[in-house]
């Protein structure tokens, strides 16, 4: 057995955040405890005892902040450490995409096909991207820029949650690594800024496939899982072979989640008794209890929901006493479904707020902003507005003069 002094010394000796491995028969003794204590004040150690003849002085057990448990082997003792509170030094990182981007100018059609063109890019490149920043105009309900950016931009927000027991790991670094698309009155985006320096290490090409935004399952693969679901294949052994067939991990493009995600998303949405029929039968209900209630609905091929509309009575005796001017907006979109809400507003005698009717969208397409304005427009007997106000989307101003030609 080594003496307490040469125990001390060997102790002492070790590094800041390191364990000593302690002799099975070690007995605590006083100069031990002088020792650890300090070696605590540099780094909190705290060493607590099963039996209560070994239990230090209850002063030194309450100035450290134990964050990880080491056992000792054949020993009664449990060595708490805790990391020194001054941070460590990390190295700034500075990384660049290009000399010369390549994207500076690009013109597209659509919000989604500029979030691509940007995702592409980094998906070559070895980073992840994110919606970020939409600038609308002043003194207008249109917008004028959107700004797409790194994911490792920015840091979480301290929410102050007394007693937390888990905290995710932040990977945010505070990335400024952006694009501008300046969104013109034709409703064309123009990247007009492309900010390309990183303070962080790209993903290599082996990894990158794990990054949220390059993740995506194709309808081809959601209907192969869902096929081997229908005949009792659990969605982890399909994911498996579509791994097996695709050559490995990355070339399947998502992750087991992902497909249990879609697969979860697909039946909400679609005709088997759950929240869309559950929703159909709900306008069922209050068409057979009500009066002059209208509904309309449309899926697609798969028996999905694509679009739904609907008003009551009062709303329409609204819109045929004040239906001059019709506001219709669709800048909000719901988190769970992912669908675009459309609800068409009017103004009363009494300058307040009224609903003439509302839709919800899967998309902002000419057809399905056609789609629906000839729902509404057919809801309430083919009376036309006079003005309707929009937010300058170039889909839903084409559909307008198709639909409402007198507006």
């Amino acid at each position: 057995m080594e003496s307490s002094d040469t125990l001390s010394q060997a102790f002492l000796s070790r590094t800041e955040c390191s364990v000593p491995m302690l002799p099975n028969d070690i007995s605590c003794s006083g100069k031990l405890i002088e020792a650890i204590e300090a070696r605590g004040e540099l780094f909190d150690v705290d060493c607590t005892y099963m039996e209560s003849d070994d239990t230090f002085s209850e002063d030194f057990l309450s100035r450290t902040e134990s964050v990880a448990v080491l056992p000792i082997q054949n020993s009664s003792a449990f060595i708490h450490v805790a990391q020194s509170e001054e941070p460590l030094s990390v190295e700034t990182i500075s990384v660049k995409e290009a000399e010369v981007s390549e994207l500076l100018g690009t013109t597209v059609s659509s919000e989604n096909e500029a979030f691509e063109l940007y995702n592409d890019y980094a998906y070559r490149i070895g980073f992840g991207v994110r919606y970020s920043t939409l600038r609308k105009r002043v003194g207008s309900s249109g917008f004028r820029g959107r700004e797409f950016c790194c994911t490792k931009q920015g840091a979480k927000r301290n929410k102050g949650v007394v007693g937390k027991q888990y905290t995710k790991v932040d990977r945010r670094t505070g990335c400024k690594a952006k694009i501008y698309f300046e969104i013109k009155p034709t409703g064309d985006f123009v990247a007009v800024r492309h900010d390309m320096l990183h303070n962080h290490e790209f993903f290599p090409n082996s990894l990158v496939h794990h990054v949220r935004s390059h993740r995506a399952v194709s309808s081809s693969e959601l209907e192969y899982l869902q096929h081997l679901k229908s005949k009792g294949v659990k969605i982890a052994d399909g994911f498996r072979c579509l791994q097996a067939e695709a050559g490995g991990s990355p070339s399947v493009g998502f992750l087991l989640r992902d497909a249990y995600n879609e697969l979860t998303k697909k039946t909400k949405k679609s005709f088997d008794g759950c929240d869309a029929n559950t929703l159909i039968n709900t306008f069922k209900n209050r068409q057979a209890n009500e009066e002059d209630f209208f509904y309309s609905f449309e899926v697609d091929l798969d028996g999905s929901l694509c679009s739904f509309f609907w008003r009551d009575k009062k709303m329409k005796e609204d819109y045929l006493a004040f239906g001059e001017l019709v506001i219709h907006d669709t800048t909000y979109r719901t988190n769970k479904y992912d669908m675009i809400c459309g609800p068409f507003i009017g103004v009363n005698s009494h300058t307040h707020n009224c609903m003439f009717g509302c839709g919800f969208l899967l998309n902002e397409r000419i057809e399905s902003f056609e789609w629906l304005f000839n729902t509404f427009l057919q809801s309430m007997g083919s009376v036309h507005p006079r003005t309707v106000m929009t937010d300058q989307s170039a889909a839903m101003a084409s559909a307008i003069a198709t639909v409402f030609p007198q507006s």
